[in-house]
């Protein structure tokens, strides 16, 4: 960012907010996917979802002075993309640790699982793989 500045260009934070127990349901439909599928563990999943949100907050109030920055917050839930902000994302703001979080992801995706388990895409070697790497074995 200092460089694009440093040149007299102007920059755009953008950040895109998922509710966290949704992206780690779609990281598990991703790996679901027999030809380009990957499994992304739910803690993962939860560290960069904190890590993003806290990255934004900290450029944000860094660079609240500069006019040449904005920040643009969009609301993904549900798949409906709409504008927001950072006033109205501080109600969806993580508050609990690191380890919080990725202990609710991983809860979370054993769940997910479970009702996916009628699916004839999830095997259940897919489905023993996926938990295995979500709970960090």
């Amino acid at each position: 960012m200092n460089q694009a500045l440093a040149k007299g260009h102007r920059v755009t934070l953008q950040y895109i907010h998922q509710p966290l127990m949704k992206a780690v349901e779609n990281s598990i439909t991703r790996a679901m996917d027999k030809d380009n599928g990957r499994i992304v563990p739910a803690a993962v999943v939860a560290a960069t979802h904190l890590r993003a949100q806290q990255a934004l907050y900290e450029l944000a109030a860094h660079y609240a002075a500069d006019p040449r920055v904005s920040v643009k917050v969009i609301d993904h839930e549900n798949f409906a993309a709409r504008p927001s902000s950072l006033a109205e994302l501080k109600s969806k703001r993580y508050t609990q640790s690191m380890e919080e979080l990725q202990q609710q992801a991983v809860k979370h995706a054993r769940q997910y699982l479970e009702t996916q388990s009628h699916q004839t895409t999830l095997t259940d070697d897919l489905k023993s793989r996926i938990l295995e790497l979500s709970e960090g074995k």
